[in-house]
């Protein structure tokens, strides 16, 4: 197996910068997932990893080798596209076979890769049937296959699942970072699932614009967001945004807008207090809304009433929606015990020592 390294790797088509100074390092083993929306150039990037194109600047590294010039074959990596790439006319054994009868592999270790690879997968009792006979889910295994097969130093997957139901996304996910820890094969994948990058990856690297924005375990992105794009984007539903100014009363600390008058934590005044007197963005996410304030102490507490527009019960959750006076729509997730419906006035808590504060012209992060 081996690590991946990316040094200033940059794309660019004429004018267009779609991937601009990437520095990235995979360790060895590790499961690393690049996320983020349409045209942030994550695929791309995983296209330069594996050779399918080529670089305007800057140096890949598989293991110790520089592989820039090197075709996608000499890379020892494998790929798994959204479309699967099945070959239609051979079945699944010959699909899993394909790659070790160019090298003229004997035939008896073929057997016996193929059954070994065939039970991890649980794909056994299909391998005379072709890939129009087999189902989207059965089709993803069978691709997978096809990349353990070769024993590749690093796998690189596109939107494997993309294709797939909800239901069928949420147990290949599964299956497939049961896998890549089981094989222990480095991995590089891409998505634009938030959902699938919390669940799956060591890592995840958060693109826009051909930047990444911030890398680091799903765990500290959520709770500790570089800036106001990463907050919104990693998080399900996302983070609810208003602007406001930070007002100093009484010597304590206030976020202040048209709603709400929101008192800034202890642990939050250090930081704030500089910057009193200038608009800031709270970040709030949809869970830290509260329809009572019971538990939380009076110096963390605030409070503002909101007409519900919108509801939208999951069955564990009820999802409310609601619109500030600045047109902004705020969704809160509340327990699905509340019987709630649009054009209800509602009282809603908040835990201000949960708040984000992000400075208002740059939307970096301040807390």
């Amino acid at each position: 197996m081996a690590s991946v390294t990316l040094e200033n790797v940059t794309k660019k088509y004429g004018n267009f910068v779609a991937v601009d100074s990437i520095n990235l390092e995979i360790k060895d083993h590790e499961f690393v997932v690049l996320v983020g929306p349409s045209g942030c150039g994550k695929t791309t990037t995983l296209r330069m990893i594996a050779g399918l194109i080529e670089l305007s600047s800057g140096n890949i590294y598989i293991g110790d080798r520089l592989v820039n010039d090197l075709q996608p074959k000499d890379r020892d990596i494998a790929m798994v596209f959204q479309n699967y790439a099945l070959y239609p006319h051979m079945t699944v054994y010959e699909n899993l076979s394909f790659s070790l009868r160019l090298k003229k592999t004997d035939k008896s270790l073929i057997d016996a890769r193929i059954k070994e690879v065939s039970q991890i997968l649980g794909i056994e009792s299909f391998l005379k049937r072709k890939p129009a006979e087999l189902s989207g889910g059965q089709q993803q295994r069978v691709a997978l296959g096809r990349a353990i097969i070769r024993e590749p130093q690093v796998f690189l997957m596109d939107e494997p699942l993309s294709n797939l139901d909800a239901k069928l996304r949420v147990q290949m996910r599964t299956e497939i970072s049961r896998l890549q820890k089981r094989l222990k094969i480095t991995t590089v994948y891409v998505t634009h699932d938030q959902t699938e990058a919390m669940t799956m990856a060591d890592r995840i690297v958060v693109m826009k614009d051909g930047i990444v924005q911030q890398c680091d375990t799903p765990l500290s992105i959520y709770q500790r967001p570089v800036n106001k794009f990463v907050a919104g984007f990693i998080g399900s539903p996302p983070m609810n945004f208003t602007d406001g100014l930070l007002l100093e009363e009484d010597n304590r600390v206030w976020f202040v807008n048209d709603d709400m008058k929101l008192p800034v934590s202890q642990k939050h005044t250090g930081k704030l207090r500089p910057l009193v007197g200038r608009h800031v963005t709270i970040g709030i996410r949809p869970d830290m809304f509260l329809l009572n304030g019971e538990g939380v102490a009076p110096g963390i507490r605030g409070s503002f009433r909101v007409e519900i527009d919108v509801v939208e019960p999951l069955g564990a959750e009820i999802l409310i929606y609601f619109k500030l006076k600045d047109g902004a729509t705020q969704v809160a997730k509340i327990p699905p015990h509340y019987a709630v419906k649009p054009g209800d006035y509602l009282d809603i808590f908040v835990d201000t020592s949960t708040l984000h504060y992000f400075n208002f012209e740059t939307e970096e992060a301040v807390i």
